[in-house]
């Protein structure tokens, strides 16, 4: 039995992958029956009846009118259905989505490095200033010099 949490990832997957299609498919259209075979082709088990009911209501959903919506339908096996606005600009949100989220792990991996970089920095001149002192020699002044402070 599968977990509700690889349930959500599938369906949402399914989702996607039917937009996407949808989009592929643009101009010629998309029947219940091809995108069905699509899905197959790419990984998706039609045997189990939660995937199929699934796909039902996502392709409802991604290429149904308002009306078919409201009152169900049943797909034509050979009926040609075009990808909804709603359907590609939610396509369009995910694609955005998954680009922020790799450009926010690329950032992240960036700070993470400036971090190291500037603590690596940190602790090189600490050692540094420590080699200093324990260098450096007895200072000396004339007593020309120790006059001239201490006149001013």
């Amino acid at each position: 039995m599968r977990s509700n949490n690889e349930i959500q990832k599938n369906s949402d997957n399914l989702y996607i992958a039917l937009i996407k299609y949808g989009k592929e498919k643009l101009t010629e259209g998309v029947n219940y029956k091809e995108a069905q075979e699509h899905l197959t082709k790419i990984g998706f088990d039609f045997k189990n009846p939660q995937i199929s009911h699934l796909f039902r209501d996502a392709f409802l959903h991604i290429f149904g009118t308002e009306q078919e919506k409201v009152n169900g339908f049943y797909p034509g096996v050979e009926h040609k259905k075009f990808l909804g606005v709603e359907a590609y600009f939610n396509l369009l949100d995910h694609e955005e989505l998954q680009h922020a989220r790799q450009s926010s792990a690329e950032a992240k991996k960036l700070a993470i490095t400036a971090i190291w970089i500037s603590a690596g920095l940190a602790f090189f001149s600490i050692l540094l200033s420590i080699i200093q002192i324990w260098h450096t020699s007895e200072i000396e002044i004339t007593e020309t010099q120790f006059n001239q402070l201490k006149l001013k």
